[in-house]
């Protein structure tokens, strides 16, 4: 069944556990600290603490956080978007956790995780961010993955059906076939060094256009991306993307009849960079779905229309306990 509708609207312990807060590298530091100092799109005062599981991915160690205590509510993981980090859940996570056990993690190659020097992709990632799960020993919990992390959490949930409750996808990736030209094209043309240089001029043009209203959570994100563009960060984010374009591609429509588990959508309607228009075919084949498409909102949710993320989380929360049916 699918429904929609548009909303107006000082710790001791052993330092090498995961746990152990000597991990904590990210304490919030004063916005008027040097620039050198401060981290694209990461912010400083993200409330909650840092720490590393090192024995999760062979790839190296993943950095995450936790907050609240599990209720009768399924816990909560994050997943942020391509190039992200946790903190991009600041203005989300702390309503959450009052209510549920939410987890957050910088997914391999992004923020304070391992950046690999070997080929990894959707695989790689997916395997990480659920062996992290596992050794966190969530309840059965509700993923929330944003752009890119809604990809991943859709793999995690096509790969581990009996182990999720529910999914929230916002502005998701995988609901788009491209044409194959457009890999192959890609792959010839779309190289580490070219697209990093392509980045340093267009990057904060691009960063601007994420959005489609001016709020606090979105002028201070662009803050931290207008006031700490740097080449390292373009160059970067080249050599993590592009060996990963199949997967950035990839999509799971083949396989929507597969999601049997309570979903929720949320689309900013002036998304340009996934045009609700381009995805509502597949979105509506999905099943236990409810979609709301939120008006003058781009492709960030969590940060233009936070309280409405959250209403909705919560909803999709009690049906995920309830059962599968929308209410």
């Amino acid at each position: 069944m699918t429904r929609f509708r548009t909303r107006t609207d000082s710790l001791g312990g052993d330092p090498s556990c995961s746990d152990h807060p000597a991990a904590i590298t990210g304490r919030p530091r004063p916005l008027s600290a040097p620039a050198a100092q401060l981290e694209i799109m990461r912010s400083e005062t993200f409330p909650f603490a840092e720490r590393f599981a090192h024995d999760v991915s062979p790839l190296g160690p993943v950095a995450y956080f936790t907050a609240g205590e599990s209720t009768d509510l399924p816990d909560v993981v994050l997943l942020h978007a391509l190039g992200m980090n946790y903190t991009e859940w600041e203005a989300l996570a702390p309503l959450l956790a009052k209510h549920a056990r939410v987890v957050g993690l910088d997914m391999l190659g992004c923020g304070h995780s391992a950046q690999p020097s070997r080929p990894y992709g959707l695989h790689e990632i997916t395997q990480a961010t659920w062996a992290l799960l596992r050794k966190l020993n969530l309840r059965q919990p509700v993923l929330l993955g944003h752009s890119y992390g809604g990809r991943v959490a859709l793999e995690l949930a096509l790969r581990e059906p009996r182990h999720f409750s529910g999914l929230m996808l916002l502005n998701s990736a995988g609901f788009i076939r491209y044409p194959a030209l457009y890999e192959k094209l890609g792959r010839l043309v779309l190289k580490p060094r070219l697209v990093g240089t392509l980045l340093l001029g267009a990057g904060p043009l691009l960063a601007r256009r994420i959005f489609a209203s001016e709020t606090p959570n979105s002028e201070r994100f662009l803050s931290q991306v207008l006031g700490r563009w740097e080449s390292a960060y373009a160059y970067r984010f080249a050599q993590h993307a592009c060996p990963m374009l199949s997967d950035l591609v990839s999509d799971v429509l083949d396989r929507l009849s597969e999601l049997n588990l309570p979903i929720s959508v949320l689309w900013g309607d002036e998304d340009v960079l996934l045009p609700y228009r381009e995805v509502e075919p597949a979105l509506r084949r999905l099943r236990d779905v409810q979609i709301d498409v939120l008006p003058r909102c781009g492709h960030m949710p969590n940060l233009e229309r936070p309280e409405a993320v959250y209403e909705a989380t919560l909803r999709l929360l009690r049906r995920a306990v309830a059962g599968h049916a929308p209410r």
